[in-house]
């Protein structure tokens, strides 16, 4: 097993999909690079439930699927278990899922014609708290998200003071919001890793959420931040 696959096999991960082919397949790939604890969801409904017995560290999600699809499974379990890692694979590119699926607390979106390898080096990012979105990021997705008064998926966010967001921790969730890592954050804004690692965990604790991910999505939805900025080009 690869050294650097480590910390990501030795999670336990859920594939929910409806496609018996599909998860086979995922679970072959998944094990050949070292993962041992795989459990398997047919739907939504099922995924939540086998979330409360099996706690998983890591889901991946499929978007259309019986009994429930993958973004409302996805609201339930990030309601209820915010430690929880949802990825979401998907062969659509409808602007308005995709926004949903991220209000909804995705943390990562991954194409099911991506390459083994691919699927592995972008888990290896997420577990890490990097943002990986692995579609064209369309102008009408960044609407749908940066629009404060745009109700799709709007989720309550009763007990938020926006105002409490310093100025400092927009320019960080902006950054956040280009891919950049907590040491790059540190260069490009002058301070320590050490206090980005503060101001991170600031805005996370502040927006009630768990992850980079959806912290930039929520910001986006309540126009704390105005516009996303997107990763940098190399």
């Amino acid at each position: 097993m690869n050294k650097q696959n480590a910390e990501l096999t030795a999670k336990k991960i859920m594939l929910a999909d409806d496609h018996a082919l599909f998860r086979e397949g995922l679970k072959r790939i998944l094990a050949d690079v070292g993962f041992k604890n795989i459990v398997e969801a047919t739907n939504g409904k099922e995924a939540i439930d086998l979330a409360i017995i099996e706690q998983p560290d890591l889901i991946l999600m499929d978007i259309y699927m019986p009994a429930m699809n993958g973004v409302e499974a996805t609201r339930h379990i990030s309601q209820k278990y915010p430690n929880i890692i949802v990825v979401m694979l998907t062969v659509c590119q409808e602007d308005k899922l995709l926004a949903e699926a991220l209000l909804a607390g995705a943390q990562g979106f991954l194409t099911k014609s991506m390459r083994s390898y691919q699927i592995i080096e972008s888990l290896n990012k997420i577990i890490k708290g990097n943002i990986t979105i692995s579609i064209p990021i369309t102008r009408n997705l960044l609407d749908m998200l940066s629009n404060k008064k745009n109700q799709i998926a709007k989720q309550p966010y009763d007990g938020l003071d926006t105002a409490k967001i310093t100025h400092r921790e927009k320019e960080v969730l902006i950054e956040i919001a280009k891919g950049h890592s907590n040491k790059e954050i540190s260069q490009l804004l002058f301070i320590s890793e050490h206090t980005v690692k503060n101001h991170v965990r600031s805005i996370l604790d502040k927006m009630n959420v768990k992850s980079r991910t959806h912290a930039v999505s929520k910001a986006l939805a309540m126009g704390i931040i105005s516009h996303y900025h997107g990763p940098n080009k190399k």
